[in-house]
Formats: structure tokens, C-alpha cells, sequence
């Protein structure tokens, strides 16, 4: 038998209560008793066990949906927490590509820097090489000039001779002095040889002595020839200068 049935808004059970409902009920069939009290009492007992069993089932649903309810939390909570992996994953990428974009750059950097220095401390040393290939000979210069200077003075000195002997040994010797000069001179040497009226110049000539003689600041005389090697001055030019 189906039964439409509506609670009362007074009902026990809030969940039930202003609801209208629709169960069936099953009626067995019982001994004819013909107490009309005990008929009365089956009946209130057949309609009290429905109302169990609807309750029962409907606090079965309530607690289905409750289950649902909490499952669909999790899954959203479980949504978001995958969302927020996704998000550091990108951002832990991101910052990942950055820093080896960065680590690319520096490297590109420094290994330019290295070439940089290697190339001026190739250079460096080729011109240091340089240097001392060019002014290798200069001690050697330096420990031949003052025989040199005498060997020319005793030239000077011999050719003012008027023995024709003399003289002759004083051409053979200024022939050796001109083959040494010019063997020198192609190692670097170079001869500086002021004239007389020259201007002085103090980076190539020394004044041993200073006359009140014609133009300011001029060459008089010359004792003796200065010797430079290549740009450096070993021996400057010794003369005398007028004031």
C-alpha cells in the first residue's frame, strides 16, 4: 500500500519535520482476533516500524550525501594542491632556466675576459721578448765605447803627426775604426755627432763648459762623439756651449 504522509513542523527529528513523504507499507496478513484493541495496537506498531525504516534509510542517504560531500572537498583540495605544484613547478623552471641563462652568460664572460688576458700577455711577452732581443747588445756597447772613444782620439791625434809613417799606420787604423763603426751600426749603434752651431739639446749632448761666445744656447766645440743604441743614449755628445 502506498501512503502519502507529511510531518509535522513539531516532528522530533528536524530532518523530517514539515516534510512530505511517500512509503509503502506491507500488511501481512494476521489471525482474525476479535479483540479490536489488539487490531488497534498491531496497527500503531506496523506504521511505528515504517517510520524506523524510512528514517533509517533516509539517515543512510543523509550520510551518502555527507560522504559525497566530503569526497568532493578532498578532490577540490586535492585540484588545488596539484594546482600549486603545477605553479612552483613552472616557477622552480623558470628560476632554473634563468639561472643557467645567467650561468651561460657569465661563463661567455669570463672565457672572453681569459682570451682578453691571454692575448695581452702574448703580446705582453713578445714585446718583452722584443725588448730584450733589441737591447741585447747593449752592455756590450756600453763596455766598447770608452776604448772606442780612445782608439779615435789616438787617430785624431796621430793624423796631425807630419811622419809620413805615422800617418800611414794612422789610415790603416782609421780604415779598422770606420769597419768597426759600421758593424756596430748595424747591431743598432747609432754615432750621435753634433756639428759646430748646432742648437744644444741636453737629451744627446753634455756641456762641460759654458764661453759668453756669439748666439746663446750653441755648440762651440766638440771633445768627443755620443753613442746611442737604437733610442736609448748610452754616451751623449760631450761639448762645450755657449751662454
Amino acid at each position: 500500500m502506498i501512503i502519502n504522509y507529511k510531518f509535522s513542523d513539531f516532528y522530533f527529528d528536524k530532518k523530517l519535520s514539515g516534510k512530505e513523504v511517500e512509503f509503502s507499507i506491507q500488511i501481512q496478513k494476521r489471525e482474525a482476533s476479535s479483540d479490536k484493541n489488539l487490531q488497534s495496537k498491531n496497527l500503531i506498531i506496523d506504521a511505528i516500524n515504517v517510520q524506523r525504516d524510512f528514517s533509517e534509510k533516509n539517515k543512510s542517504s543523509d550520510n551518502l550525501e555527507i560522504l559525497n560531500k566530503q569526497i568532493e572537498d578532498k578532490n577540490d583540495l586535492i585540484i588545488n594542491l596539484e594546482k600549486k605544484v603545477f605553479d612552483l613547478t613552472l616557477e622552480n623552471k623558470k628560476n632554473i632556466d634563468d639561472f643557467n641563462e645567467k650561468a651561460k652568460s657569465f661563463a661567455k664572460k669570463a672565457q672572453e675576459e681569459l682570451d682578453k688576458y691571454k692575448l695581452e700577455l702574448k703580446s705582453f711577452l713578445e714585446n718583452e721578448f722584443e725588448e730584450k732581443k733589441k737591447f741585447s747588445f747593449q752592455k756590450l756597447f756600453e763596455n766598447i765605447i770608452n776604448p772606442l772613444n780612445n782608439f779615435r782620439l789616438a787617430i785624431d791625434a796621430g793624423s796631425k803627426q807630419e811622419n809620413s809613417s805615422i800617418k800611414s799606420y794612422v789610415q790603416g787604423f782609421e780604415m779598422l775604426l770606420n769597419q768597426t763603426i759600421n758593424i756596430l751600426e748595424s747591431y743598432g749603434l747609432i754615432i750621435i755627432r753634433p756639428e759646430i752651431g748646432d742648437t744644444f739639446n741636453p737629451e744627446v749632448h753634455n756641456a762641460v763648459e759654458l764661453r759668453e761666445e756669439g748666439t746663446p744656447n750653441r755648440i762651440l766645440k766638440i771633445n768627443s762623439l755620443g753613442y746611442q743604441f737604437h733610442e736609448r743614449v748610452l754616451k751623449p755628445a760631450s761639448v762645450i756651449v755657449s751662454k
